[in-house]
């Protein structure tokens, strides 16, 4: 009896290359998201360095820092896709004391921020009250500028830090 027998694979060696191809995709899908997560912190920072520079300029130019929205300098772009889905950016500035701060949400989770007396720092919490205590004031407080660039659900930057 002269059968001709086919090789083939088992169940068992085809759910063990799946496997394998699962764990190698995962690994990889982790590698990416830290490897996006950084370039979002790079970006933020170096937004951050820039923002701190034209604040400066501004101060050299009027004596002071912005005080009202109209002030703030146009050609600074915040990177749009670096940034956390809401609340993301904030900036306050202490017209009594004529210091700034400016804090931003990365979208791997960290929080940065640069006042007008400091460089950049990573911070353990974000939001516009923490933002503006870096400077000794409160969201709102009077005498104090304070301006929210993004406010996520639409995607929407608001003027005049389009990225």
């Amino acid at each position: 009896m002269n059968r001709n027998r086919q090789s083939a694979f088992t169940i068992v060696e085809l759910l063990i290359v799946i496997i394998v191809i699962a764990i190698l995709a995962a690994i990889s899908i982790v590698a990416y998201n830290g490897v996006q997560g950084r370039a979002s912190d790079a970006a933020i920072k170096a937004d951050l360095n820039a923002i701190q520079k034209k604040l400066r300029i501004v101060k050299v130019d009027n004596g002071r820092f912005p005080s009202v929205y109209a002030e703030l300098p146009t050609d600074v772009k915040l990177t749009k896709n670096a940034y956390a889905d809401r609340n993301n950016a904030y900036l306050c500035v202490d017209t009594d004391n004529d210091v700034f701060a400016f804090g931003a949400a990365s979208k791997s989770g960290k929080y940065f921020s640069v006042t007008s007396n400091g460089g950049i720092q990573e911070e353990s919490s974000m939001a516009g009250n923490y933002t503006c205590t870096l400077i000794g004031r409160t969201w709102g407080e009077t005498g104090t500028y304070v301006r929210q660039f993004y406010s996520g659900g639409t995607s929407t930057w608001n003027a005049p830090w389009n990225g």
